[in-house]
């Protein structure tokens, strides 16, 4: 009896320790972990288009990416993953999967015409409800030459070593023009389309020289650089716009053709573009340990990437030359971030940070001490949009996860493997107590 009594003692902590192991990698499984063996996508190969280097950030990374988690799917494989990807994608209003040939692109949310020789854009369309509409006759470079011409995903980029422009397929139908040195841009509105300046928040007295207002046939967009002036010239509803960039970038970016949110949630963004406030904004969705994203760079030092991605679990990376503070904008579809039974946090270079309900108090923020940092979540159907406010700059890790309640992280699985543990200790005692007997 002494020696059965000393081995149940033995085998006792053993047991326990099994049971507690069990129910912890039951919860990882649980918690919409990766499935044993399997990397973090971030730990994966990741592809992508867009980009350049210049000054700055060194690396303009608006793009559209996709991140092979572990490494685990060849060519086909990853083709397939992405296809499906697209597809959500562009039910959530994300990205859409755009198709260039001879010439001629055609996207779920835009179309165009290219002149390969001379990079010149024409015929830019938005499609709204299936029907297209004109926004610019063209666009064009003076003196660009492209020397490259690629399509991934829902971005497409056309380059040389100086200039680079980025087109978007998404609901905003954004291009950037992007530019190391002098260039002059040049941009032939659609017939019908008005041109308006907008006043200065500081001195209601005065106009932005930096942005411009699109408006008209049902279009309501955004013309904006960094430091440069646009120049209106023209007839009213025929007008063109210039801009002389010296290493400054150029963009368009409409109000969402499938609004996400309300109109004056996409109004307060609005603003904050205008003003310079808005950083950045991302795209991104998880599917089998995959990740898709597409990335909209709006400050020309500021670089934003995906560092890992796995459901409920966001890592991201962002900095910049410049240090004044700056709101960065990421759209999560609900597989990817579950807000509805999870309790969704944010945090900035490991310490959490203040969340508030009101969306105008991030895009509002200013300060630049750590304190300063606050975020909120806009959840809108399948869609949730996560605002945070970086008060200052050099390079920082944004985390976004999703913890789910106890009882959805331990499970039916948990609570067996528990009481599974529990019936062998009953068992062992059972034995001993008969061998007393």
């Amino acid at each position: 009896m002494r020696k059965g009594a000393r081995a149940f003692k033995m085998i006792l902590p053993a047991l326990l320790a099994l049971s507690i192991l069990s129910l912890l990698s039951t919860s990882v499984l649980a918690g919409g972990g990766m499935m044993q063996g399997q990397s973090a996508p971030g730990n994966g190969i990741q592809a992508g288009a867009g980009g350049m280097g210049g000054p700055g950030n060194g690396m303009w990374k608006d793009q559209s990416g996709y991140m092979n988690g572990g490494g685990h799917q060849n060519a086909q494989q990853m083709q397939e993953t992405m296809q499906f990807m697209m597809g959500n994608g562009m039910k959530m209003g994300f990205f859409g999967r755009l198709n260039y040939s001879d010439g001629v692109a055609e996207g779920r949310f835009i179309a165009f015409h290219l002149n390969e020789s001379t990079g010149v854009i024409t015929d830019y369309q938005m499609k709204r409800n299936s029907v297209l509409v004109n926004v610019f006759d063209s666009l064009s470079v003076d003196g660009f030459i492209p020397t490259n011409i690629s399509t991934y995903g829902s971005v497409m980029s056309i380059r040389n070593a100086s200039v680079i422009i980025i087109i978007h397929d998404n609901p905003t139908a954004m291009f950037h023009v992007v530019a190391n040195g002098t260039v002059q841009v040049t941009m032939d509105l659609a017939s019908g389309l008005n041109v308006s300046s907008i006043p200065s928040p500081y001195d209601s007295a005065e106009v932005l020289d930096h942005a411009l207002l699109v408006h008209g046939k049902g279009v309501h967009a955004l013309i904006g650089t960094d430091h440069t002036s646009l120049n209106i010239s023209g007839t009213p509803l025929d007008y063109v716009v210039k801009a002389q960039l010296a290493d400054d970038h150029l963009m368009f970016r409409s109000k969402p053709l499938l609004v996400r949110h309300h109109w004056m949630h996409e109004d307060a963004l609005e603003r904050a573009l205008e003003r310079h406030r808005l950083g950045a904004e991302m795209s991104l969705m998880v599917y089998q340990g995959n990740a898709l994203y597409e990335t909209m760079e709006y400050d020309r030092a500021l670089s934003l990437q995906v560092i890992k991605a796995e459901r409920n679990r966001i890592q991201l990376q962002v900095s910049s030359d410049e240090h004044q503070g700056k709101v960065i904008l990421v759209n999560l579809d609900r597989d990817t971030l579950n807000v509805i039974k999870g309790t969704p946090t944010v945090r900035l270079d490991g310490s959490s940070i203040r969340q508030t309900s009101n969306p105008l108090e991030v895009l509002e923020a200013n300060g630049s001490t750590a304190g300063d940092a606050v975020y909120c979540i806009v959840s809108s159907g399948d869609v949730a949009q996560v605002m945070v406010y970086v008060p200052s700059f050099s390079t920082h890790e944004i985390s976004i996860e999703s913890a789910l309640p106890l009882d959805q992280v331990a499970g039916l699985a948990g609570i067996m493997a528990v009481g599974g543990a529990l019936a062998v200790i009953a068992v062992a005692a059972l034995v001993l107590v008969r061998r007393k007997g």
